[in-house]
């Protein structure tokens, strides 16, 4: 049976093209302060993105980096 990918895993609305453009920068970066500089925003931005993104995609996103730290070293 076949099923379209927003019934199986709903995503709200909120995501926006630009939006996931911040997670991969914060990982890369490491800060929000750092990650802000290369998208040409402030940190407040890309704080409410991730923040945004997190809601958006109704899973936290707290504890992802060092997550991923850990995974790849």
């Amino acid at each position: 049976v076949f099923l379209p990918a927003s019934t199986m895993f709903p995503i709200d609305e909120k995501i926006t093209v630009r939006r996931p453009e911040v997670l991969p920068a914060f990982l890369e970066a490491g800060t929000i302060a750092r990650a802000a500089e290369p998208l040409g925003t402030s940190a407040v931005s890309v704080h409410r993105g991730l923040t945004s993104l997190e809601e958006g995609l109704r899973c936290p996103l707290d504890g992802l980096q060092r997550w991923l730290s850990r995974w790849a070293g």
